[in-house]
């Protein structure tokens, strides 16, 4: 499971779009320090599935991203020329994560959350999405 994450946090800082990516215990923990946008890479367990000849493993992975938002301001969501909207980081992750990493045969984009908002520990509005990834591999 390291190495998936560690491949993934590499995969999502291609272009510099999040300004922070961390690993986080739940989607709750909004990865600190280094503003908006930015995105949290969530461990959601493995499951073995045995075929007649072989095992796989199946890792689960969600990505959170997450948004600062302005109340009645929508390119928070929507996003403008200045701001990256939720949806767009939706899309951005989506098809940074649709090559393989090495050693898996298999990987499976199940779909998303809807858009949640929170508040973080200084009073800040955030919204977050969760996106839910699926990798195989044969078990060794």
């Amino acid at each position: 499971m390291k190495a998936l994450l560690n491949w993934i946090k590499v995969q999502l800082d291609q272009d510099n779009t999040f300004k922070n990516i961390e690993i986080i215990p739940s989607q709750n923990f909004v990865p600190d320090g280094k503003g908006f946008p930015c995105a949290g890479i969530l461990d959601r367990g493995l499951d073995n599935a045995h075929k007649k000849t072989q095992s796989i493993q199946r890792l689960s992975v969600d990505i959170i991203v997450y948004q600062s938002i302005r109340l009645s301001d929508e390119s928070s969501m929507m996003g403008s020329a200045v701001k990256t909207g939720i949806l767009d980081l939706a899309d951005k992750v989506v098809g940074y994560l649709s090559a393989l990493p090495d050693g898996y045969h298999d990987f499976t984009y199940s779909g998303h959350g809807p858009s949640t908002p929170l508040t973080n520990d200084y009073q800040r509005f955030i919204v977050f999405k969760a996106l839910h990834f699926k990798y195989s591999r044969l078990k060794t």
